[in-house]
C-alpha cells in the first residue's frame, strides 16, 4: 500500500470529507475480513452524520451493525474484540462529548491495555467520534475534547481537517496495534477547498507526520482540524496586508510531529498556535511548551483559543466563543507589528 503526504500530482477527483471516510471503511471491509464496524444508527441509517451510509447494504449485518445505546458497552467490547487478534474494531461515537460515558474503558481500559499485559497483548481499535461547535448545539453536543484525551497515555490522536488526509489516516489508524481516537469535525464533512484531491486506491498516512499546507516566510500558524481552515483563510487575508504566513497542519496530536514545527519556527521566528477547544490545559501550550524546550527563548508566540467556559448556543455568542478567522489574523498581526 502507498504511502502518501500529499495527493499524487495528476489526481483531480474532488470528494468531501464524508465521501473519503466512505470509501476508506468500504476498501478497509473489503481488503481485510477482520475489520467490522458497529456503534449507535450505524447500520442500514448510515450514522447520524451519514458517514457509513451505504455500507450495510454492501456488506451486511456481520460486519457492520447498530450497537445499543451505551458508550461504555461500545468501547468495552471493541476493546474486548481488538484484544482477541481475531477482529479490528472501528466503533463510532456519536459526539465526543459522549466520550465521558466510556471513561473507565477508555482511559483505564483501552489506553493502558497494552501496558498491563506486558506487550502481549495488542488493543486494535479505533474508535470515531465528532467534534461540534458552529451547529447552535451547545454544551453536551458542541465542544471540542481533543486536548483532554490528549492527556492520556496510550492513545493515538488523530484529527483529520481534510478528505485526503481523512481517508489515508483512517486506513493507517485500522491497520494500528495501537487504540486510536478518530475525532472528525462536524462542519467538515462536506465540501473541502483545501485537500479535497483524493486517490481511488488505498493508501495511508503515518501519524506523527504533519504537512505544510501554506508556505510562508514571517509567521508560522499551527492548527488542526476545522481551524486549520480558519487559519488558512486568515493567512491568505494577511498576504495582502504584507504577512507571510506558513501554515501546519499536525495531523495527529499523538504522537505529535515538532520537527516540522521547529523547522518553521526557525525560519520565521513567530507562531500563532490554534484549538478550538477551551484555554486552560490545551494541546497549543503543550506544543509551545516543547518548542521552548528545543528553541529556547529565540521566538515569539501567541495562542488562539476558545476562553475557559461552556459553549453557548446562541449563534452569536457561539460565533464569539469560537475561534475566528479574524482573531488568528489580530493574533499573526500582533507578533509581525502590524496590529491596528
Amino acid at each position: 500500500m502507498k504511502v502518501l503526504d500529499a495527493p499524487p500530482a495528476g489526481v483531480s477527483r474532488k470528494i468531501d470529507t464524508r465521501a473519503a471516510i466512505i470509501e476508506a471503511l468500504s476498501q478497509l471491509l473489503e481488503t481485510d475480513e477482520r475489520v467490522v464496524i458497529f456503534g449507535e444508527d450505524v447500520g442500514a441509517y448510515g450514522g447520524a452524520f451519514g458517514a457509513t451510509t451505504g455500507l450495510f447494504a454492501k456488506f451486511g449485518p456481520k460486519r457492520i451493525w447498530n450497537a445499543p445505546i451505551s458508550e461504555n458497552a461500545i468501547v468495552g467490547f471493541g476493546l474486548g474484540a481488538g484484544l482477541t487478534g481475531l477482529l479490528r474494531p472501528v466503533v463510532e461515537i456519536m459526539y465526543n462529548d459522549f466520550l465521558a460515558q466510556a471513561e473507565d474503558q477508555l482511559q483505564n481500559q483501552t489506553a493502558k491495555a497494552r501496558y498491563m499485559y506486558g506487550g502481549k497483548a495488542f488493543p486494535r481499535l479505533v474508535i470515531r467520534t465528532t467534534i461540534g461547535g458552529g451547529k447552535g448545539y451547545s454544551c453536551q453536543h458542541g465542544q471540542e475534547l481533543v486536548s483532554k484525551y490528549a492527556n492520556i497515555p496510550g492513545l493515538r490522536i488523530a484529527v483529520p481537517a481534510t478528505p485526503f488526509d481523512a481517508k489515508g489516516l483512517l486506513i493507517e489508524a485500522v491497520h494500528m496495534d495501537d487504540p486510536v481516537l478518530f475525532f472528525e469535525h462536524q462542519l467538515l464533512y462536506g465540501t473541502s477547498t483545501i485537500g479535497a484531491e483524493v486517490p481511488e486506491e488505498m493508501y495511508r498516512i503515518p501519524f506523527g507526520r504533519a504537512a505544510v499546507v501554506k508556505e510562508g516566510a514571517d509567521v508560522t500558524i499551527w492548527a488542526y482540524s476545522r481551524m486549520l481552515h480558519n487559519a488558512y483563510n486568515a493567512a491568505r487575508r494577511l498576504e495582502r496586508r504584507g504577512v507571510s504566513c506558513e501554515v501546519i497542519d499536525p495531523r495527529t496530536i499523538s504522537p505529535l510531529d515538532l520537527d516540522t514545527v521547529v523547522a518553521s519556527v526557525g525560519k520565521t521566528g513567530r507562531i500563532v498556535c490554534v484549538s478550538q477547544g477551551t484555554d486552560t490545559g490545551n494541546v497549543v501550550h503543550t506544543v509551545v511548551s516543547r518548542l521552548y524546550g528545543i528553541l529556547g527563548g529565540s521566538f515569539a508566540v501567541g495562542t488562539v483559543t476558545a476562553p475557559d467556559g461552556v459553549v453557548p448556543m446562541a449563534p452569536n455568542l457561539e460565533d464569539a466563543f469560537i475561534p475566528s478567522a479574524r482573531r488568528i489574523e489580530e493574533a499573526v498581526l500582533k507578533l509581525a507589528g502590524k496590529a491596528d
